[in-house]
């Protein structure tokens, strides 16, 4: 049964906590349920805690959270309609087999289910997102479609879609189920609940709110972005200037004088920029191997990126990564990858 068809949100809800999860996005889903609750006037809407083994699951900011149950259990399905993803920051790798035949065998039964932020890695990996338009945080993008490249991303906030959620994370999260909680029980409570939370304005979910690439959103030259939007189009499979130009529909030259003009830097100083900001993107939110990230960066030569890096950063690569090695460790019951080794390999390979 779709979100539509039943006319709204579920009445009992269930969120899966991963390790690092975001502590605003967890609050920003379950406020709007109790503020939604006490102006009914009574429990409609239900939740319960779950985390992979049953244990409490920290979150990125340090705090921990108990669990109601253990994802995968047999009564873990009992009654339960609604179930959201929520991780943090770093797209875990995707756990064990258990858990996602557990999200599959919940889609089966009907289940809607949803992802904020980064928890969409794991809809994905358990094949559950196709044909969905995804939604992730913009940090995580270039990784998803990397890890991905069969998906369907979209630029808005959020995407209410048949039995499925997705949400970018942060606030979108609240301005997600203000939006749910109105197509349940009306725009008087929506607006209520809303009011209670000290939230005056929902935004429209297009309003995506993406950092602007190379200066893009001061740029006012239709050369320049074209050239901008084609290198961005071309990391992995690096174009000549010379090609970007033609495309562009503009000489070399004339390309080059326009970058100098309103960016201080010439088309290849941009290009390699952009690369390089696609590197560390995957090295922060994906767990490839260096040689991976520098492949799918266009980079032939492993010195030449380490250099280039660095130059960049001011680090070394291998020192860049963001995942929290120790907590992927600590999921090995489900399955995960020891990716300190990877680590390790890389930064002696760049040595």
């Amino acid at each position: 049964m779709t979100i539509e068809r039943v006319g709204g949100l579920p009445r009992s809800i269930g969120f899966l906590l991963l390790p690092g999860f975001s502590m605003l996005s967890l609050f920003g889903a379950l406020e709007p349920l109790r503020s939604a609750n006490r102006l009914l006037g009574y429990q409609h809407h239900g939740w319960r805690i779950y985390t992979p083994d049953g244990s409490p699951v920290q979150a990125s900011c340090g705090m921990t959270v108990p669990a109601d149950a253990m994802a995968a259990a047999e009564s873990s399905q009992d009654d339960l309609s609604c179930l959201i993803v929520i991780a943090g920051f770093d797209p875990w790798p995707p756990p064990g087999r258990r858990l996602k035949n557990w999200l599959r065998a919940l889609d089966r039964r009907g289940v809607v289910l949803g992802a904020v932020d980064t928890g969409a890695f794991l809809l994905a990996s358990a094949n559950l997102l196709e044909n969905v338009r995804t939604v992730v945080h913009w940090e995580s993008a270039e990784a998803l479609l990397e890890m991905f490249p069969e998906l369907s991303l979209s630029d808005n906030l959020y995407e209410i879609q048949g039995r499925r959620l997705l949400c970018a994370g942060g606030t979108a999260v609240l301005e997600m189920m203000i939006v749910l909680l109105e197509m349940t029980h009306g725009a008087a409570l929506a607006a209520g609940v809303a009011d209670r939370l000290m939230h005056v304005r929902v935004r429209d979910r297009t309003h995506r709110g993406f950092p602007a690439s190379a200066g893009s959103a001061t740029l006012s030259d239709p050369d320049v972005l074209r050239a901008i939007e084609f290198m961005e189009e071309r990391i992995e499979t690096v174009s000549s200037i010379y090609e970007v130009a033609r495309l562009t529909g503009v000489s070399k030259r004339t390309l080059e004088r326009k970058f100098r003009q309103l960016l201080d830097q010439t088309p290849t100083q941009t290009y390699l920029q952009l690369r390089l900001e696609h590197a560390r993107q995957l090295l922060q939110n994906t767990d490839m191997k260096m040689q991976e990230v520098v492949l799918a960066s266009g980079f032939a030569s492993m010195s030449y990126f380490c250099r280039a890096y660095k130059k960049r950063f001011r680090r070394s690569p291998g020192s860049d990564r963001r995942l929290d090695y120790s907590r992927v460790e600590s999921r090995a019951m489900l399955g995960s990858v020891n990716l300190a080794a990877d680590v390790d390999t890389s930064q002696n390979a760049q040595e």
